[in-house]
C-alpha cells in the first residue's frame, strides 16, 4: 500500500506552489518489523501546494516523520508516507481508514504517535515572509 502510493506519488511534476492549510499524517512500516507507526493527524499552516493540489514539500514531511521513527524506535529500513487533504473531514476519513487497515491486519502491531510527541513543521525557509 505504501510502496504504490509513494511511487505514484514520486512520478508526478511540480507547478507553481500556491500556500494553504492542510491536515495530514504520517505513517511508517518497518520492512524487518511487524510494527506500523501512525502520527496524529495535524493542521499545518502555510503548506505549499502545486496546481495539481499535490503537496509540493511531501518528501520533505515523510523524511521527517521517518527520521522521528527512526530515532524514538530505533526502526530502520522503513517506507513512510504523509497522507493530507485540505479538508479536515477528508483528512480524518483517510487517517480512520489507514488506522483500521493496520488494526485489522492481525500480523501488524500499530504503534500510534501522539502530536504531543511529533509535529510536522514547515521547512525553515518556508516559515520566513
Amino acid at each position: 500500500m505504501l510502496t504504490t502510493l509513494a511511487i505514484l506519488l514520486a512520478g508526478t511534476t511540480v507547478r507553481a506552489a500556491r500556500p494553504t492549510t492542510v491536515y495530514l499524517f504520517g505513517i511508517t512500516q518497518c520492512l524487518n518489523d511487524t510494527v506500523v507507526y501512525l502520527s496524529g493527524m495535524q493542521q499545518l499552516d502555510g503548506v505549499a501546494l502545486s496546481k495539481d493540489g499535490l503537496l509540493v514539500d511531501r518528501a520533505y514531511f515523510s523524511a521527517c516523520f521517518d527520521s522521528y521513527v527512526d530515532q524514538t524506535f530505533s526502526r530502520q529500513n522503513t517506507v513512510t508516507s504523509v497522507m493530507y487533504s485540505k479538508s479536515r473531514k477528508k483528512a480524518e476519513k483517510l487517517y480512520v481508514k489507514a488506522r483500521s487497515r493496520a488494526l485489522k491486519n492481525k500480523g501488524v502491531r500499530l504503534q500510534e504517535v501522539p502530536t504531543t510527541s511529533f509535529q510536522f513543521k514547515l521547512r525553515s525557509s518556508d516559515n520566513t515572509k
